[in-house]
């Protein structure tokens, strides 16, 4: 038996382990990462060394479950980081690069990266990244914070996500049509409905009134969005690096 089997790779415990696979006696298991079962005949003097190594790996993989425990919500550390920068690109594209039609319009792709989120992540970092970015951003530029515009962005990255992974069960539909959809849910419960609840009751505004300006406002924004999220979800490279995200990719 060589040293290899065992899944740590460290030099000190794999010497252990070769030491006590050296003769023919009671027959014992140790687990592979993979789930396989290595066989070993194992000389009762070394038993206890043995006995230290599968300890050593009990203890690695425990160490190992409770790093992921932090990151339980996005899954591993790499999605985190990817969050991270959506949650600055919509800032970014919220706070700093978004441009106004008189009172009541305003141009912005500050829920791009939010429905993205959602859509590649699932609905709850979807919700979580849409949080974020309201709350960062508002403190970021000195802005009050709404809590019904703060529950709209996180609408809109949670229902992106679940309809998308809706659509994505039913094979009749295509990935455009799946897109278009996620994208076009979001915007009409998140961006025209509680959103336009929120500011209408923050400015005083007429409410009918606000929803259609709105309406119009969304159906270009959100018409731009889906043409951008279908052909950026179509490419082989970004489709390969979420996968690798997510933990699916070659190690």
């Amino acid at each position: 038996m060589r040293v290899k089997c065992l899944w740590d790779g460290e030099l000190s415990m794999g010497r252990k382990a070769k030491k006590a696979c050296g003769a023919y006696s009671a027959s014992r298991f140790i687990r592979h990462k993979g789930g396989i079962f290595i066989s070993f005949f194992i000389p009762e003097p070394y038993a206890v060394e043995v006995k230290e190594v599968i300890f050593m790996q009990k203890r690695k993989t425990t160490n190992g479950k409770s790093r992921r425990g932090s990151v339980a919500i996005f899954g591993t550390l790499k999605v985190m980081v990817a969050v991270s920068l959506l949650i600055a690109m919509s800032i970014v594209c919220g706070k700093y690069l978004a441009f106004g039609i008189g009172n009541v319009l305003r141009f912005s792709f500050e829920n791009l990266p939010i429905i993205i989120s959602g859509m590649l992540f699932g609905p709850v970092v979807g919700a979580v990244t849409g949080i974020a970015a309201d709350l960062i951003g508002c403190i970021m530029v000195g802005y009050a914070i709404n809590p019904l515009i703060t529950l709209g962005a996180a609408i809109i990255g949670g229902v992106s996500g679940t309809v998308f992974m809706l659509m994505k069960k039913r094979t009749k539909f295509g990935h455009g049509v799946s897109v278009a959809l996620s994208v076009a849910a979001a915007h009409v419960l998140g961006s025209v409905l509680v959103k336009t609840v929120g500011l209408s009751a923050f400015y005083d505004m007429p409410f009918i009134i606000l929803l259609l300006w709105r309406l119009f406002n969304y159906a270009i924004v959100g018409g731009i969005e889906t043409v951008l999220i279908y052909y950026v979800t179509k490419n082989k490279s970004v489709i390969s690096m979420i996968s690798n995200l997510k933990g699916g990719g070659r190690k």
